[in-house]
């Protein structure tokens, strides 16, 4: 079990536990034969739960009341699906009208904030890892327009990820468990632990996970979350990239640090990766029901999060 407190935020990786998880006084009670662990859910915000884990219903009680999301993963360790609870925010009925009816232009000047936030965050990334590119990334990101028309973000993709790499013949797969490059399986992982922040927050928010600004998709009920992950993958870019190129998922001690930094500092804002997460959602929200009338979406950079200095 991988675990990490930033702040007051945990996230509890049992994708490859085999044992029991049940509720106890405001906590999960984790037993097996090696095992037995208590932990207060007030500090929990992330959950992976794999095939060889029991799950009580008080336990799945207790979760959803304490806001956690609950991320259902396969023999693989590759998740499938999640349970989430429902918002309580005051005014939930309010901005999901208001996404509703959002305007074409508002929605769109909003997704081309977030992808130039994203591509800033890349040309860190390589900056950071003392790959060439940055510039050209930098060069990109101010060609972004309202909805992103011309696919920047398509286009620094395709230069981010062959610099980011080099000549190493890597190629960005979703859902590919490549034993010879195995960064693939590591990003997903790094992205599964960010998408569950993003989908908290968006509920925090009192958003509707399903209306997205860019994402879409009859069978994608949080295409919201995955609007709001985009800035924040450079994160996990970067860990991977500089520290565990050609390193497998299966290690124990590569996934505790992967959650780590997707509970990081992110970057100049002081915030942690969740925190800032949901301050963005929060944004979001205030936006869609007029006020104001930009986004502002914060750029990733390493001074903070991967405990870089200037010295």
């Amino acid at each position: 079990m991988a675990g990490l407190t930033t702040e007051r935020w945990r996230s509890l990786d049992f994708s490859q536990f085999r044992g029991s998880i049940s509720a106890v006084r405001g906590a999960l009670s984790v037993k097996n034969d090696e095992l037995d662990l208590t932990v207060p859910t007030a500090d929990v915000s992330v959950v992976l739960i794999g095939v060889g884990t029991k799950l009580s219903a008080g336990a799945m009680h207790r979760l959803l009341e304490d806001d956690v999301a609950v991320i259902f993963c396969d023999w693989k360790g590759v998740p499938y699906g999640g349970s989430f609870g429902w918002s309580d925010h005051s005014r939930v009925g309010a901005r999901h009208r208001a996404q509703a009816s959002l305007s074409e232009p508002k929605r769109k000047s909003t997704w081309a904030r977030i992808v130039k936030a994203k591509i800033l965050g890349q040309a860190a990334v390589l900056d950071y890892c003392s790959r060439p590119g940055g510039s050209l990334l930098r060069n990109l990101s101010k060609n972004v327009r309202s909805g992103d028309t011309s696919n920047v973000e398509g286009q620094a993709a395709r230069s981010y990820w062959q610099y980011l790499w080099g000549d190493e013949g890597f190629k960005r797969q979703p859902g590919i468990r490549d034993q010879v490059l195995p960064s693939n399986s590591m990003l997903d992982y790094g992205y599964t632990i960010l998408r569950g922040h993003a989908i908290r927050a968006v509920f925090s928010a009192g958003l509707s996970p399903t209306i997205g600004l860019f994402h879409h998709g009859r069978s994608n009920y949080f295409a919201l979350a995955d609007d709001i992950i985009e800035p924040f993958r450079p994160a996990i870019d970067a860990c991977i990239a500089s520290e565990f190129s050609g390193e497998s998922i299966e290690s124990p001690d590569i996934r505790r640090a992967i959650v780590e930094v997707a509970h990081s500092t992110f970057g100049q804002t002081g915030n942690s990766i969740p925190t800032e997460m949901t301050a963005l959602a929060q944004r979001l929200g205030q936006l869609i029901e007029g006020d104001p009338q930009k986004l502002l979406v914060n750029v990733w950079s390493p001074i903070m999060t991967l405990g870089i200095t200037d010295e």
